[in-house]
């Protein structure tokens, strides 16, 4: 088992620097200089090596929070087209508008009627809030705003009044 959890800690290449310091400490730790302490951590080894198995596991199959932008297929409009958990979103600037367009998981419009859309424009240490408005079926636009490609777009989603999905597109 603690092959196992060392197996797939290296598979995960340390995904975070925290885990591979908590990786060391338990190693450093479980290493027994006398029979007491040999007797002790054969009692507790099977119980740690658990659960750092599956902190293994948890790390090597985390997914991202924030959306990617997926290079397999280029949006209908032009932009960006980014993946979050429940959609995928493209990002069209133009030198007067910023418009986001919603897509399912499947890339087809996403009928958007119950959906809100709260943005906020980054640029550096300066924010923006941007007005959305919305245009059937499924576009949302900022008109009289630019923004330079360094500037990201943070976007809170929500269907029916509640929150939904949570991103930020650069």
């Amino acid at each position: 088992m603690m092959q196992l959890a060392t197996e797939t800690l290296r598979a995960s290449s340390f995904r975070s620097t925290s885990a591979a310091i908590m990786w060391n400490v338990m190693t450093t730790s479980l290493m027994c200089h006398s029979n007491d302490q040999k007797r002790r951590n054969d009692m507790v080894l099977p119980k740690i090596t658990k659960l750092f198995a599956a902190l293994a596991v948890a790390l090597a199959t985390t997914g991202t929070a924030i959306a990617h932008e997926s290079p397999d297929h280029q949006g209908r409009h032009g932009g960006k087209v980014n993946i979050t958990q429940h959609n995928h979103i493209e990002l069209v600037r133009s030198e007067n508008e910023i418009a986001i367009y919603l897509y399912d998981l499947e890339l087809q419009p996403r009928d958007a009627q119950n959906i809100t859309v709260d943005a906020l424009l980054v640029d550096g240490t300066a924010q923006t809030d941007l007005d959305l408005q919305f245009t059937p079926p499924n576009k949302f636009a900022a008109e009289g705003v630019s923004a330079p490609k360094s500037a990201a777009i943070v976007l809170r989603l929500f269907r029916d009044g509640a929150f939904w999905d949570l991103t930020r597109i650069k």
